[in-house]
């Protein structure tokens, strides 16, 4: 296993950190103009937080969880549904 610098370490922690939380914004705007589906992204943005407390554990369950989910969303946007579509139209 190759050992990564503390330096490259913080980096990629603050990188998560900084990643989430834009993440978890814009599911709050998205909230606030769409009240029916408040309690989606309510439970969406646990899923960032947990994956923020999991990585700051170094839990590799933190990292696979953040990397699966994130594609699994962004997979299933543009290729399922029309949302990122109808953003550019």
């Amino acid at each position: 296993m190759m050992h990564t610098p503390r330096s490259g370490r913080r980096w990629i922690r603050s990188a998560i950190v900084v990643g989430a939380a834009l993440f978890i914004l814009a599911l709050f705007v998205s909230a606030v103009f769409e009240p029916s589906i408040r309690v989606l992204h309510a439970l969406q943005a646990l899923i960032y937080v947990a994956v923020v407390i999991l990585t700051r554990r170094n839990s590799p369950l933190g990292y696979g969880a953040g990397v699966v989910v994130s594609a699994f969303w962004n997979y299933v946007n543009l290729f399922v549904t029309t949302f990122i579509r109808n953003g550019f139209d």
